[in-house]
């Protein structure tokens, strides 16, 4: 991260002067690309039944403008810039271990929301962020924790129709991704559905990937969009052996 100077004092005053918000983010921008959004709210709605990200912004983000100012209401803050009541979250509990890479702030929103304005997005501060570096440029592993996370937190806080949809639209893509094998959009993708899915079944997620975390990077590295279904057969065979 880079805060740029006062963000935390202003973000704290904003608190102070707002007793009823329970947890505020400022909106984050990317660090490479200084004036373009990565994010600045969050709205939940149906994503969890079609498996998607929540974020309202578009992961290669948008471009900044006054329009996005002020004050305003989100359904989960983030998870790498924001402030929470320490009195809350002596009630909600803190992140849940069960989470590893994605979706553990929006399952931690969930347990700290009183009311639609308990949880705010302050647009008049930023802060820039290195997206990702967590895990570095293994493009295939951050899609394999995105898919294996939606589905825990589909399992954490989803309805039981957003559990009905979420789970069977998450099988449904991968057998998507089976029929249309031959098309790199989903050649380069099939692995990590399919590792994805039988990993959350069998519950392993939280310390199973603190545990594993250089054995998932090994397989799911070299894959990324132009992988082919012949590259995804090699990777298979050189993993057994």
């Amino acid at each position: 991260m880079i805060v740029p100077n006062l963000t935390m004092y202003n973000l704290l005053n904003r608190m102070k002067k707002n007793d009823f918000i329970n947890a505020l983010s400022p909106k984050i921008m990317f660090v490479n690309r200084p004036n373009m959004i990565w994010y600045s709210g969050t709205k939940i709605g149906n994503n969890l039944k079609i498996q998607r990200a929540c974020s309202v912004d578009s992961p290669k983000g948008h471009k900044d403008n006054k329009s996005y100012r002020g004050l305003v209401n989100t359904d989960a803050i983030a998870g790498c810039a924001s402030i929470m009541k320490a009195s809350k979250l002596m009630t909600s509990g803190l992140s849940d271990p069960e989470f590893f890479y994605g979706e553990e702030d929006t399952e931690l929103s969930f347990r700290l929301t009183d009311s639609p304005e308990s949880l705010k997005i302050d647009l008049n501060q930023k802060i820039y962020h290195h997206v990702s570096a967590t895990v570095g440029e293994n493009w295939g592993k951050n899609i394999y924790y995105n898919y294996k996370y939606r589905l825990l937190l589909i399992k954490k806080i989803g309805t039981f129709f957003d559990k009905f949809f979420g789970y069977s639209f998450s099988f449904l893509k991968f057998f998507v991704s089976c029929l249309l094998v031959f098309k790199k959009s989903h050649s380069s993708k099939i692995l990590q559905k399919y590792y994805a899915l039988k990993h959350f079944w069998q519950n392993n997620y939280g310390d199973y990937d603190r545990i594993n975390y250089y054995k998932i990077d090994i397989l799911f590295k070299g894959i990324n969009k132009k992988t082919n279904f012949f590259d995804i057969l090699k990777k298979i065979i050189s993993t057994r052996n």
